[in-house]
């Protein structure tokens, strides 16, 4: 009796257990519908939409393996009647997969003028589960179309690569020969190779097939990314790359890119916390590689990444003195992903998640984990968009305002377009640049602050893309007395839009194709009580290009940046030739971003030009991870104002608001009592 007490009681605290951590209460910020096609256990695949919504994953590094754990703990399901159903999340296994090695057997070649093959067999002995062959046993170099197949009986035969490429290149450091393929019960694969356009290759005398072990390799998500062509400074190719969401467990970035033969590196950026800012940090670098030989093509267009924090990543290639790279498109490699068990009828089943404050559920369906079906049902995602529940940003813990700050002391203002709620970044510009503090102290000075004079905390963004702006460059003898100018040398002075700018660089074009010229940029150093003018060379270097059917190199000119600096004088040594021309000068200087959150129609101001302040401390500071793992929109600020005696420009008041009304009211109440006194002189 005691015993069956007892086991009443299990039962009575289980079932409130099951109550308590029920979700048909929680709020969730996404719902989607997925579709039980048959009764029974079912199978439902993780897909990008779901992972945009929901608790991130953490990808592990496995060797040559990268696999996502620990993630969708928000995740629920409920069935046509709003009642939860039980699931499990079944991950990748960590055991590396075995690779057996089988002989080789030849096929009969085929000598016809329109179809050349050879090729070989690989008989495993007896029906095996396989997913890839390994060709790396073929002697190099070798490039090579080809066709694989797979059959349990030697009689029939599944196309499993329909064309391939496989090559080993050592001298390029291109190597493709592990050969994937759907995985599938076979015994024997088959091994094709066009011998068309190119040498047959040597027979391996055995190769390895690698055998996948029961749950060790997850599904593998690919996605396409939008892609934009960003402003760069010559040599380089710039591109955004705007990802579904932040954190998501993507692992390399594929690239589709025109042309023909290639080689360029290529490195992969995104925003990073440093100190009380953000830096840019590398999260993936390569080189891209193309070789065209005998119609045939061996590429390596891949880039392996860490799994970013951003929902934009930048690329940036180093193009050297080539055109800009012909960027088609970019496919985002996940890690291997978990799937979703579960037991249901027929019909649909609603998907609820985006809740990052949910623990992942226990049910007591992890009793079944070790003997699931063999067979299972599989579950589809039905094709309309997740519909959102409720915003994020409502929740959001963000500082909306910091301490009072007046205007005193500033030079410069400009207006912040008001606009929608949330996160903005916004571009401090050339101005700003050069009119915020001087060096050390240069952007320390920044502030925003809003109609009552109090400051919109903010994170300052430094970004590897560069402010780019050309710049007018006419031809101009040195002032006399400077120097002796030879008659066979070019002068040419660059006006630069403002003189105190960080580490400008000054970049020239030509479209000239043959030549070589000595090119000397200089700068005057005022006069002064002790010194005369003079001029002062800030670089010297030897412009040089010798091939007529291409473009000559751009040459760059770092200048100082303690200098005040607004005249920049081009000195070209022509020799006995003709002056070389200059198609444009490009100025680089290095970008800044702040980060904050703006109010629905908020409208701002930006302060700037004192170099009595420090740099500012926000607790926003201490939020930096939800403030860089978030979308934020680009804005600009208004024309640069100067201040003048500390007060504001028109059209914006730094009183506050109550200062202000009570101000008014006080005029409104004596302008009444004067209109009553005048209307009583009148009666009189």
């Amino acid at each position: 009796m005691r015993t069956i007490r007892l086991a009443l009681a299990l039962a009575c605290v289980t079932a409130v257990s099951l109550i308590a951590q029920g979700s048909s209460g929680a709020r969730f910020q996404y719902e989607r519908v997925a579709e039980a096609v048959a009764n029974g256990s079912q199978r439902l695949n993780v897909d990008v939409a779901l992972l945009a919504g929901s608790q991130p994953f953490a990808v592990e590094d496995r060797g040559n393996r990268w696999i996502a754990r620990r993630g969708l703990g928000d995740l629920r399901l409920f069935d046509q009647n709003n009642v939860e159903i039980p699931y499990l999340l079944i991950e990748p296994s960590p055991d590396q997969p075995a690779f057996s090695t089988y002989p080789t057997l030849t096929i009969p070649l085929v000598e016809k003028p329109d179809n050349k093959t050879s090729g070989f067999e690989v008989d495993t002995r007896s029906v095996k589960t396989m997913d890839a062959i390994v060709l790396s046993s073929i002697p190099s170099p070798f490039l090579k179309r080809f066709r694989l197949e797979g059959s349990g009986d030697r009689e029939r035969w599944t196309e499993l690569v329909r064309e391939g490429t496989a090559f080993n290149l050592p001298a390029d450091r291109l190597q493709h020969t592990l050969i994937e393929f759907e995985p599938g019960d076979y015994r024997y694969l088959r091994v094709v190779w066009d011998d068309t356009n190119s040498a047959r290759v040597a027979m391996p005398n055995q190769v390895m097939v690698r055998e996948p072990r029961p749950m060790t390799v997850g599904p593998v998500l690919r996605s396409d990314i939008a892609i934009s062509r960003r402003p760069s400074e010559p040599g380089r190719s710039r591109f955004r790359l705007n990802l579904p969401a932040a954190r998501l467990p993507i692992v390399a970035l594929e690239l589709k890119v025109g042309g023909g033969n290639l080689l360029r590196d290529v490195r992969v950026l995104e925003a990073g916390f440093a100190g009380q800012g953000a830096q840019p940090r590398l999260i993936g670098a390569g080189r891209l590689t193309r070789i065209e030989r005998e119609k045939v093509i061996a590429e390596s267009l891949r880039i392996q990444m860490q799994q970013p924090a951003e929902p934009q990543l930048d690329l940036v290639v180093d193009d050297g003195d080539n055109p800009p790279l012909e960027l088609e498109a970019v496919t985002a490699v996940f890690a291997e992903m978990p799937w979703i068990y579960f037991e249901s009828r027929p019909g649909p089943i609603t998907v609820r998640y985006g809740n990052p404050k949910l623990t992942a559920p226990r049910y007591d369906l992890e009793a079944a984990r070790a003997n699931l079906p063999a067979s299972l049902n599989r579950a589809v995602w039905r094709s309309q968009p997740p519909v959102t529940l409720e915003n994020d940003e409502e929740g959001l813990p963000m500082p909306e305002t910091g301490g009072a700050m007046g205007a005193e002391g500033f030079e410069y203002v400009r207006n912040v377009p008001a606009g929608r709620a949330g996160l903005v970044a916004l571009q401090m510009d050339l101005a700003a640049m050069a009119h915020s503090g001087r060096d050390p102290r240069r952007l320390r000075d920044v502030r925003i602050v809003d109609p009552s004079g109090l400051q919109i905390p903010y994170l300052l963004e430094a970004r590897d893309e560069p402010l780019i702006t050309n710049v007018p460059i006419e031809r101009k003898a040195l002032p006399e007395g400077l120097a002796q100018q030879s008659p066979q040398t070019s002068s040419y002075v660059i006006h630069l839009p403002y003189k105190d700018l960080p580490r400008p660089r000054l970049v020239l074009t030509t479209k000239a194709r043959v030549f070589q010229r000595a090119v000397t940029v200089a700068t005057i150093s005022p006069a002064s009580d002790r010194q005369p003018a003079r001029l002062v060379h800030r670089g010297d270097a030897t412009w040089t290009h010798a091939d007529q059917d291409t473009a000559a190199p751009v040459l760059a000119f770092s200048l100082p940046d303690s200098a005040l600096i607004e005249d920049v004088y081009v000195l070209i040594d022509e020799g006995d030739n003709q002056p070389l021309p200059i198609d444009k000068v490009t100025l680089l200087v290095p970008q800044y971003a702040v980060r904050f959150f703006r109010k629905p129609n908020q409208p701002l101001r930006l302060l700037y030009g004192r170099d009595d302040l420090d740099s500012p401390r926000y607790d926003l500071q201490l939020l930096s991870g939800q403030l860089l793992g978030r979308t934020a929109e680009d804005v600009t600020a208004g024309p640069e104002e100067a201040m003048s005696g500390g007060a504001g420009a028109s059209g914006f008041d730094l009183v506050p608001p109550m200062v202000f009304w009570a101000f008014l009211g006080l005029t409104v109440i004596v302008l009444i009592g004067l209109v009553v006194r005048l209307m009583n002189k009148e009666a009189l």
